[in-house]
């Protein structure tokens, strides 16, 4: 079992999980999927022809990763993997007293944490994609307007339900904090001592005591224990990985790269240009009237081209700016005869 995160001393009265303990355990998950999209997405691009079927069918791998997880925990420890990390467990809403949850509150629990959000991001990305791309006057542009006019409110619906309940769980209102837990007929209680005793593994007969067969099928759900055990400290140190590199990111401390050079100084420039003439006719080089006008492209002031083709190759600067510059810079000008 992970081990629970919040554990102390008091538990309050009712057994009853307090509103950051809640939001806790719900955003642990919900970090859980974008990273493992973000590194397929990554992946996907470093490999198309290997791994982008990874980004492709990235919420059926999650989906069926996270339904077997669920199932898991919920077989085992009444609770899903993140409720069962802070140390908390599911109870049936008709015996809240009850140590034991139902095999159809457990399957009526897979379907709310695994199925529904499932569906709800697919819904996301639907309608994401639809609202980019035009509709033609078919039955199924006909349909798309439909879902783009109709989600939105089934949106609002479904999240304004999960603030409500909110709330009435913070007012003491309601014993459950989301629709989703309602819909699965459980409600949250932490672990008890008896609870986390029941759940320590058990000592059985050593195996000289047991015959071939059975010594085997012993080492067998052993190695699968332990497999299980690697696998569930493997996620739980991953997910307060992912946890602080959200703070990392979030704070002011990743708006600067670790690798990011320091920049450079800005060029120095001439402020206040001098000897510049007061006919727009006369070169601000030789002062005298232009001849094969060329414009220097960085500062858009116009010289004789052997004026400033020696200037910038002696100089790779602008005259009157400063502006670094180079012979690809000037562009010739063909004035009409006046």
């Amino acid at each position: 079992m992970a081990a629970g995160a919040h554990l102390t001393s008091t538990v309050n009265p009712l057994n009853k999980p307090s509103i950051f303990e809640v939001i806790a355990e719900e955003g642990l998950m919900h970090s859980l999927q974008p990273a493992l999209k973000h590194a397929s997405q990554v992946l996907a691009q470093r490999n198309p022809s290997r791994y982008g079927w990874l980004y492709a069918y990235g919420d059926e791998i999650f989906a069926a990763f996270q339904c077997i997880l669920e199932n898991h925990y919920l077989k085992n420890y009444g609770a899903s993997f993140a409720e069962n990390f802070y140390g908390l467990k599911r109870v049936p809403l008709a015996d809240l007293e009850s140590n034991h949850l139902p095999l159809t509150n457990r399957l009526r629990s897979l379907f709310c944490l695994v199925f529904i959000p499932y569906l709800k991001r697919k819904c996301d990305d639907l309608y994401e994609s639809l609202k980019e791309r035009p509709h033609s006057e078919g039955l199924l542009g006909m349909l798309c307007r439909a879902f783009l006019g109709v989600y939105p409110i089934l949106h609002s619906t479904y999240e304004a339900s999960m603030f409500g309940f909110l709330l009435a769980y913070v007012l003491g209102r309601n014993r459950v904090h989301s629709p989703l837990l309602r819909l699965a007929g459980v409600a949250l209680c932490h672990l008890s001592l008896e609870d986390m005793n029941a759940m320590a593994p058990s000592v059985g007969k050593p195996l000289r005591d047991l015959r071939l067969s059975q010594s085997l099928w012993v080492l067998g759900k052993r190695a699968l224990s332990a497999t299980a055990l690697a696998l569930s400290s493997t996620l739980s140190m991953s997910i307060f990985f992912l946890q602080f590199l959200e703070w990392w990111y979030a704070s002011d401390h990743g708006a600067k790269s670790l690798t990011a050079l320091p920049a450079p100084p800005p060029p120095t420039m001439n402020k206040q240009p001098k000897g510049l003439p007061k006919l727009t006719a006369i070169c601000p080089l030789c002062h005298k009237i232009r001849c094969n006008d060329t414009v220097l492209a960085v500062s858009g002031y116009v010289f004789c081209y052997p004026c400033i083709l020696q200037y910038v190759r002696t100089h790779h600067r602008c005259p009157v700016t400063f502006y670094p510059a180079n012979l690809d810079h000037l562009v010739k000008l063909f004035m009409p005869n006046t």
